[in-house]
């Protein structure tokens, strides 16, 4: 992006739908294979040609007209135009316009039932930062981005950035974002609901995988209650019940 653009997201100019603001007139953009999913054919009827710009022919032959012709900087031209870019699973659930997308500073909106996105909850919420719609609602997807307000949309690209250069801008940094996750996830404080048990160094008197029993047992049903790193939160309508 250029530093005018950096700028125009830092300001929430990107954002903000006056008549004079043309920094951002598209509202959601894909350029791609369309047979590669059902989500992208439905994608393509939802094109109109002005704020909704789908499809890479439908897309090519608009930039034909204003002498743009290379497909890779009609792609960047698009979402640096864009308030939103559709991101759709194509052959494989992940698609590599995510990415991109976020690269050119527009917001993804993500249609991939099972796709798992990067990094943990730990780390950071995408939903504070993306749009994931069912693959099933993709007719639905002008209305629900119609819903976000410009000054929400305004923090969600905001956020995003301060992400995509802090953890996905080179590899280092989304090597750095997956140990973080990792570090974050190990030393998480787990919460045990109810109240402590009453007996909490009592032994599991079961027999254990090697036949031991009593006090020769390896592990204890409280043995978590010795890990620091948990603790315990009353939960008012939560009996416990003690195992033996």
């Amino acid at each position: 992006m250029t530093p005018e653009q950096h700028e125009a997201i830092a300001t929430c100019q990107a954002d903000m739908d006056t008549p004079t603001n043309s920094t951002r007139p598209v509202l959601i953009s894909f350029t791609g294979q369309i047979s590669r999913s059902q989500a992208r054919r439905d994608l393509l009827s939802l094109h109109n040609g002005k704020d909704v710009l789908i499809g890479t022919n439908q897309v090519m032959e608009m930039f034909a007209l204003m002498n743009e012709t290379d497909p890779g900087r009609v792609f960047q031209k698009l979402a640096s135009l864009s308030k939103f870019a559709a991101a759709p699973l194509g052959d494989n659930l992940f698609s590599y316009r995510f990415t991109e997308v976020i690269q050119m500073g527009a917001i993804p909106v993500v249609y991939a039932d099972d796709w798992l996105l990067p990094f943990g909850v730990e780390l950071f919420d995408w939903e504070d930062v993306a749009v994931v719609i069912a693959e099933r609602d993709t007719n639905q997807t002008i209305e629900i981005l119609s819903r976000i307000s410009d000054e929400r949309r305004c923090r969600m690209r905001q956020k995003l950035m301060e992400l995509f250069e802090k953890y996905m801008k080179k590899g280092e940094n989304v090597l750095h974002g997956i140990i973080e996750t990792l570090e974050r996830r190990a030393t998480k404080r787990t919460t045990m609901t109810g109240p402590p048990p009453k007996n909490p160094t009592k032994l599991d008197t079961r027999p254990s995988m090697n036949g031991a029993s009593g006090n020769e047992t390896a592990t204890s049903i409280w043995t978590p209650l010795f890990d620091k790193t948990l603790t315990w939160k009353t939960d008012v309508d939560h009996e416990w019940q003690e195992r033996s």
